[in-house]
């Protein structure tokens, strides 16, 4: 149900419903309520939804354009290198407050280890983590939301491409397919890192869970 206010209302979500905010201390000034997105407006106000899944809504938004801007930026790119790399982030066994990394099967010290492709991945996940953390469990919703944006930008294009001198034409199924394998790849990878469900763990400290 959230996945749907989300999908419907993405488009009205950088308005705002008060009129004259031009100044950012006439702003600060306003009741909470006039400084309400028209998403919060249009859920809590018109449809009588609770301010709690309003506010979800809107988080699922923000994740999904969270996502959307790491895979434009070739976060997709990274997430490949993840999983070719065999990179994995996961929980000891023996001691769930810790954990374990390994790459191409061997065992890595996080702290110490040196190699660019393993400091590569562990930037993307990084930047996953910031997302996820945001969203929670809803990360799928956002996840979805982010894909079904690309798709739709993907319309009836055509894309045409310049390799060694030839043209290369790409049909609307071939955009399509490209853009639904660098999805799986990508989520593949936060897998593989141990991302999800990560907004339930503790800070990290040495590989040890640090409890605040």
């Amino acid at each position: 149900r959230l996945l749907w206010y989300a999908a419907f209302l993405k488009p009205l979500k950088s308005r705002t419903t008060s009129g004259d905010d031009d100044a950012e201390a006439e702003t600060r000034k306003k009741p909470r309520k006039a400084k309400r997105s028209v998403i919060l407006r249009l859920l809590v106000d018109e449809l009588k939804r609770p301010i709690r899944d309003a506010d979800q809504v809107e988080k699922i938004m923000n994740a999904a354009d969270g996502f959307t801007k790491l895979v434009s930026m070739g976060s997709d790119i990274s997430a490949l290198s993840v999983l070719l790399s065999g990179a994995k982030v996961m929980h000891d066994r023996e001691n769930r407050s810790k954990i374990a990394c390994s790459m191409n099967t061997k065992t890595v010290e996080p702290d110490t280890e040196d190699d660019p492709v393993w400091l590569h991945c562990m930037e993307f996940r990084k930047n996953c983590s910031e997302v996820l953390r945001r969203i929670g469990p809803l990360w799928r919703a956002a996840f979805i939301l982010s894909l079904c944006e690309q798709l739709m930008d993907a319309g009836n294009d055509e894309l045409e491409y310049t390799i060694e001198g030839d043209v290369i034409e790409q049909t609307q199924e071939e955009i399509v397919s490209g853009i639904m394998n660098k999805y799986d790849v990508f989520a593949a990878a936060m897998m593989q890192l141990g991302l999800i469900g990560i907004w339930t763990q503790h800070p990290l400290v040495n590989g040890g869970a640090r409890h605040l």
